[in-house]
């Protein structure tokens, strides 16, 4: 006899990244921290450089970079809402495709398609008569 019951399938949501702060998993979260950081650590070092406050830029680009973290989780939050999983993901490989910023292997051509030739073929007036290979 059997004392526990088995699942007969696994869903998708076991086998995924754990959500650790405001709907971002541990990669997005890193990924948006140090992109926070390459942003606001040189600008607000030249700022408090050029105040005389050198050391005060490292501080002052760490709150910045939390602000950072702490607002725009909260919108990749709203777009990750009821959308399939690794959407955004796609959406932000194609906007860097779109800038040109990275290669990407999604074809983006929109148009209609058509078998006719590009450009006209210009007409014979005259037949032209072929040689016609000797069968001999």
């Amino acid at each position: 006899m059997q004392s526990r019951a088995t699942l007969t399938f696994l869903p998708d949501r076991l086998n995924g990244e754990p959500v650790v702060y405001r709907g971002l998993t541990s990669p997005e979260l890193g990924l948006l921290g140090a992109g926070a950081i390459v942003l606001w650590l040189p600008i607000c070092l030249v700022i408090a450089a050029l105040a005389g406050y050198f050391m005060m830029g490292f501080g002052v680009a760490a709150l910045l970079a939390l602000a950072t973290v702490w607002g725009t989780s909260g919108w990749v939050q709203s777009f990750k809402r009821g959308k399939p999983a690794g959407y955004h993901v796609l959406r932000l490989e194609l906007m860097l495709q779109r800038l040109r910023l990275r290669r990407s292997a999604y074809i983006r051509y929109s148009g209609s398609w058509d078998i006719r030739r590009q450009r006209r073929v210009p007409r014979l007036r005259q037949a032209v008569q072929l040689p016609v290979a000797d069968p001999s």
